[in-house]
């Protein structure tokens, strides 16, 4: 396996994606001036985009761009870390300004221990296949735009052998001296696990937001099958903590959501929803605790509500009979607490 320290893997001209990937990065660096972070992590400095071969290990490195991606694992690599790397900030302004971009087919891709900040969206995956794993990053300064803004996103992935994970994340979009503008912070967009292994988003912690139609975490958007949602924690995030948008064998477990902002600029709303804006059926709620105050859609300012709705457009099947809408000992300390699953060895 390759160890990519402070090394670069250049890209190819000959990319179908050359319109969106081909710019000017070697030794640029990132012109807006930015607070300074505090990472823990090793600052050996690449200014430019990587994109590692299979069995490449990116680590210990600090990479930001002036344009564009940071990372991009191109169609069809496999066996590619990425770990305890600060990566951002990626580009200025633009739509494709990624952290990490996982493109068609790719797979066996590790993101694991890095601080994310200052990009578009922090992991998208477009089309890849699975096993991904995005486990214990810490995600800032997402950008968006705000329809484009995620922590992270799975578009499309299906496929290859295994299960998917996005588990022990942290998405702040409340640091200081970092502008966001989240859309989601956990978005599963029209992808599909199995029976056998169900795309697990377990035990992330996520706060604050700005869009009026994101939330924390968001699945079976556009559809998708066999996702399990489970452990997590949300505060205050704009709009819906988690929602089901579509879909068919989801599964939400044991998620907490405090989705009580104080004023109308937090535009909270809802703490989970289920509702069918594509064909969806087969979804189970149980074991959350949740609640809410609606500032959002013209609802009654600042009353607090249980924070759960299905519908107006209703799913097929759906078993949402135990659990804990309207848990007013929730808090937004619950932020703070590490899951026991994510706790250091």
């Amino acid at each position: 396996m390759t160890v990519m320290r402070c090394s670069m893997t250049f890209f190819h001209k000959e990319s179908p994606l050359w319109w969106l990937l081909a710019l000017p990065y070697w030794g640029a660096g990132v012109a807006v001036a930015q607070p300074a972070v505090e990472t823990g992590l090793p600052e050996k400095q690449i200014h430019g985009r990587l994109e590692p071969m299979s069995g490449t290990v990116i680590e210990n490195v600090w990479i930001r761009t002036a344009r564009g991606p940071c990372i991009v694992v191109r169609a069809g690599v496999q066996d590619v870390v990425i770990r305890n790397a600060r990566i951002g900030p990626c580009g200025q302004d633009h739509v494709n300004d990624y952290g990490v971009l996982i493109l068609e087919g790719a797979h066996n891709i590790t993101v694991s221990g890095n601080v994310i900040h200052g990009v578009s969206t922090g992991v998208k995956a477009y089309q890849a296949a699975h096993p991904l794993t995005i486990e214990r990053n810490r995600f800032f300064g997402i950008r968006g735009p705000l329809w484009s803004g995620q922590a992270v996103q799975f578009n499309g992935v299906a496929g290859g052998q295994g299960a998917s994970r996005i588990r022990c994340n942290v998405s702040d979009a409340s640091v200081p001296g970092w502008p966001s503008a989240y859309e989601d912070h956990i978005s599963l967009y029209n992808s599909h696990g199995t029976p056998g292994n169900p795309i697990l988003v377990e035990f992330n912690r996520m706060r604050g937001g700005s869009s009026r139609t994101g939330g924390g975490i968001t699945i079976g958007d556009k559809g998708g099958s066999w996702q399990v949602v489970r452990g997590n924690t949300v505060v205050r995030v704009a709009n819906s903590g988690i929602g089901v948008a579509g879909g068919h064998h989801i599964t939400v477990l044991d998620n907490k959501v405090d989705n009580r902002g104080e004023s109308a600029q937090t535009l909270t709303h809802l703490a989970y929803f289920v509702r069918a804006l594509s064909p969806c059926g087969s979804i189970r709620l149980a074991g959350n605790r949740g609640i809410a105050r609606l500032w959002n859609w013209g609802e009654p300012h600042g009353d607090t509500v249980p924070g759960y709705r299905h519908g107006p457009q209703r799913c097929a099947d759906v078993d949402d009979a135990d659990n804990q809408f309207g848990d007013s000992t929730l808090s937004p300390a619950l932020f703070d607490e590490v899951p026991p699953a994510c706790a250091k060895p």
